[in-house]
């Protein structure tokens, strides 16, 4: 088994979408790359100018020749028969820049410009340690709510709700920021977030989190979506649905957990209100239990957020941290 990037325009992968996603295709110049790849391989899917990895396929036949249309064109004669195991709509995929330091091809402190030209003239064979890392966030990314099989109404529909995830981030920011918090949030979200009504000064933003966080489980934790410090100590860490797959959220929670266990940590995954069910089956797990995360745990729907940022400059000035917890419902069953 072996790695390709499969590389897609806005305009390819939207007709991908919503075609029947069973077949890839690639133009004449690249037969001779296509030929390396054989059924049981794996394809990331990566948008050009969108600087964003959107689908992981599984190649389940030979490469062959058609010049019946695809993707309303012929320009593509080039075709495999192909099984997505994640495909998502433009804009909920996963990021380039959340990959910084974790490819070989993108080591820590490089140019996000440096990147994209090893993604020219697909399909490229990748290293194994490259593929195996994109392949694995793809599926972590995905928690069955953005199903492969949705169809392109429904793909409009989930990337028009992105801003409010990043309406959570910024507001939840600003409230660590008025009670005198260091604020995180994931680099790669920053500027997404600063453009929110709301959002905080930029000088609220730690530059980089404390030295406990190494490691591979520093990495998750540095992908949860906002965190509050007090000095170098993390007091409350948030998970907002609309970037986080609901298992992988979890994950990044216990890697926080396991990294301080004997520091007091509030954990908070916010949501709307409708999810309540659904988190709080995926945290009874016993994995989880044995970090005693479901005790630790709290969920926070979107409208509670949006009440405590409607409460007034002069009671945001004297916030607590145990509001949240009063107005969020412990995710113990």
């Amino acid at each position: 088994m072996q790695y390709f990037s499969d590389v897609f325009t806005k305009e390819t992968w939207s007709a991908f979408l919503s075609g029947n996603r069973q077949v890839t295709a690639f133009s004449s110049a690249m037969e001779r790359k296509a030929l390396a790849v054989a059924p049981g391989d794996r394809l990331l899917c990566y948008v050009r100018r969108q600087f964003e990895f959107v689908g992981a396929l599984e190649v389940t036949s030979s490469l062959y020749r058609s010049d019946s249309p695809i993707w309303g064109t012929t320009d593509w004669p080039i075709r495999m028969n192909v099984e997505p195991r994640v495909a998502f709509p433009l804009g909920m995929g996963i990021p380039l820049t959340a990959f910084e330091s974790r490819l070989s091809i993108y080591p820590a402190a490089a140019d996000r410009a440096t990147v994209p030209p090893h993604f020219q003239g697909s399909p490229r064979l990748m290293r194994e340690s490259d593929g195996e890392t994109l392949w694995r966030a793809l599926l972590a990314a995905d928690d069955g709510v953005n199903a492969v099989e949705a169809p392109e109404a429904r793909a409009e529909q989930i990337e028009s709700r992105s801003d409010e995830h990043y309406e959570m981030q910024a507001l939840l920011a600003a409230f660590g920021a008025h009670m005198g918090l260091g604020v995180w949030v994931p680099p790669g979200d920053r500027g997404r977030v600063l453009r929110q009504a709301g959002a905080p000064a930029p000088t609220a933003f730690v530059p980089r989190l404390p030295a406990v966080f190494g490691g591979l489980g520093g990495r998750g934790v540095e992908s949860i979506d906002v965190l509050w410090l007090g000095g170098s100590r993390v007091v409350a860490a948030f998970e907002v649905e609309h970037s986080t797959a609901i298992f992988s959220g979890l994950l990044r929670m216990a890697d926080l957990v396991a990294l301080i266990p004997d520091l007091p940590v509030d954990l908070f995954v916010v949501a709307d209100a409708s999810r309540l069910p659904r988190w709080r089956a995926e945290l009874n797990r016993p994995a989880f239990e044995r970090l005693g995360l479901p005790q630790r745990c709290y969920f926070l729907p979107y409208e509670q957020v949006r009440t405590a940022a409607n409460l007034g400059d002069h009671v945001l000035a004297n916030l607590r941290r145990d509001y949240f917890r009063a107005v969020a419902t412990p995710l113990r069953v």
